[in-house]
């Protein structure tokens, strides 16, 4: 069980959840030909490396679960609204103290570890450390949330993974935003097509897709009726009568 999921609401729409070990990551990318990616990038070498270094670092900082989150979309035809969150587990506030160093000015000082910034009328970035989480959220901050992803459906589907992605198709259908953008394609499909899309929805709970060992990932399209079979369900919601005659002639 993941504890970071606290920050997390249930209503959230996808998230993507890796362990890294940062130190492991920085050895792979030292492996990399440097000079001839800042030559062919047309980059100074010196000022490559030094960015490199940088990026190297910051990974490097990283040991344990990274956490990417979009929590909500808000708008009729256009998005107005974002909610959306990066957590990493960090071993130091290397990450931190440089993002805030380097680009001090944009950013209001809310304590001594927390930051924020307007990116809009709508928007802003916090940015921040508890302890040893790092955080950057759009329009959301690093809270426990009352009713939180800890007790989410799939959990355990991924539960023991290195590594896993959720796409919550249930919560998706929910949001007006979500659902106006799939009615508006409607209009450019035939009426068949928006038929068998909304049978898809209906039938569909989440997606997701998770790996034990950096090399295979399973990936699982869970239905709202998991008593019955899958396969069974997909042939009575989409072949007819008609065309089980048609093919037999």
């Amino acid at each position: 069980e993941n504890a970071n999921l606290r920050f997390l609401p249930d209503t959230l729409l996808a998230m993507l959840n890796l362990n890294i070990d940062g130190s492991k990551a920085v050895a792979l990318l030292r492996e990399m030909p440097t000079d001839t990616l800042s030559e062919t990038l047309g980059i100074d070498s010196n000022e490559f490396n030094a960015g490199f270094q940088i990026v190297c670092d910051a990974i490097g900082s990283i040991d344990g679960d990274v956490i990417l989150s979009l929590n909500n979309l808000e708008g009729k035809y256009n998005v107005n609204n974002v909610e959306a969150l990066l957590m990493a587990e960090v071993k130091d506030d290397y990450i931190l103290s440089n993002i805030t160093m380097f680009a001090a000015p944009f950013f209001t000082r809310v304590d001594e570890s927390n930051y924020t910034m307007r990116l809009g009328s709508n928007l802003s970035l916090y940015l921040g450390q508890d302890d040893t989480i790092f955080y950057a959220g759009v329009n959301d901050e690093l809270a426990p949330k009352l009713e939180s992803a800890t007790s989410a459906r799939w959990m355990d589907d991924v539960a023991g993974s290195n590594g896993y992605m959720i796409i919550d198709i249930d919560n998706m259908a929910s949001n007006n935003f979500i659902n106006n953008a799939l009615n508006e394609s409607k209009y450019e499909m035939s009426s068949d097509e928006a038929a068998i899309m909304d049978k898809i929805v209906d039938m569909s709970n989440y997606i997701y897709a998770k790996s034990y060992n950096n090399t295979n990932v399973e990936l699982v399209w869970v239905f709202d009726n998991g008593d019955a079979n899958a396969l069974n369900q997909l042939y009575k919601a989409f072949v007819t009568p008609e065309m089980l005659q048609t093919l037999m002639q």
